[in-house]
């Protein structure tokens, strides 16, 4: 009891420090209620964008985590899509660091700033205040959606940022993969799997992890570091963090991938 206590005044002594509402862990909608607000037919999903199906590239990046002084990593990403030809981008989420109006108002302008498409994913930051999931439905609209580039590609975002998939979702997902010809990405917050033993840095539940269902690669970000593993043909990325105030390991940096003639390239970009 006295352990449950000390970890409940250092959760609140934290929060408190960091403008983080503690009790948006509570009260926030849980997976299974923003998983079907974000399959009803109300809900904003983002347009694909008009490609060559055969020749494109796109970066991908996560936790940017804007704040008042609004420090952070994009002006690399604007530099690069010149100098890559960079098609769209893709956030796997925690584009705020505490949930608050204006940490959306700002990555969202800054996200536009970058001069091309993007997509974004939730991640567990985004919801750190009671009103925070309404804020991302106004601000980037439905966090479960799938997007369809070319007759052979596709991407599928997933929301995690409850650390859980839920079996709505992954009944979504399933059906979404079951009978696809399509190489898919699927993208989401927080990895399914890094390499190590079950902690924060992954989903929560074994069961949950992702069923390989011809998927070319699971994108991620909440680690801020980059990591990259191939299992069965599958690729596992963690792409980092584009926060300079933040790193767990390595080097800052974000992931370009492209399909030339139809076949997949990747390589991990570091920033200085």
């Amino acid at each position: 009891m006295t352990r449950l206590l000390l970890t409940y005044i250092l959760l609140f002594l934290c929060f408190n420090s960091c403008k983080k509402d503690v009790s948006s862990f509570i009260f926030h909608p849980g997976i299974e209620s923003r998983v079907s607000e974000c399959l009803s037919s109300t809900n904003r999903v983002p347009d694909a964008i008009s490609i060559d199906t055969s020749n494109f590239t796109f970066a991908v990046f996560s936790d940017i985590h804007i704040t008042e002084d609004n420090v952070n990593l994009l002006d690399h990403i604007r530099t690069d899509v010149e100098k890559y030809d960079i098609d769209f981008c893709i956030v796997a989420g925690d584009l705020t660091e505490n949930g608050l109006t204006f940490e959306f108002t700002t990555s969202q302008r800054d996200l536009w700033e970058i001069g091309v498409p993007y997509y974004v994913t939730i991640g567990n930051h985004d919801l750190y205040q009671q009103n925070s999931w309404e804020k991302w439905l106004q601000y980037f609209g439905a966090s479960v959606y799938s997007i369809q580039l070319s007759n052979f590609f596709q991407i599928i975002f997933l929301d995690t940022a409850s650390g859980l998939i839920g079996k709505k979702q992954m009944e979504w997902l399933e059906n979404e993969l079951k009978n696809s010809l399509k190489k898919t990405i699927v993208v989401s917050h927080y990895p399914i799997y890094n390499g190590k033993s079950p902690s924060i840095w992954r989903l929560s539940s074994a069961e949950e992890r992702f069923r390989d269902y011809n998927v070319l690669a699971y994108i991620s970000g909440h680690y801020h570091g980059f990591e990259h593993y191939s299992i069965s043909d599958m690729h596992h990325f963690t792409v980092g963090s584009m926060y300079p105030k933040s790193l767990d390991s390595g080097t800052h940096g974000y992931l370009l991938c492209s399909f030339k003639n139809g076949k997949f390239e990747w390589e991990k970009i570091e920033l200085e």
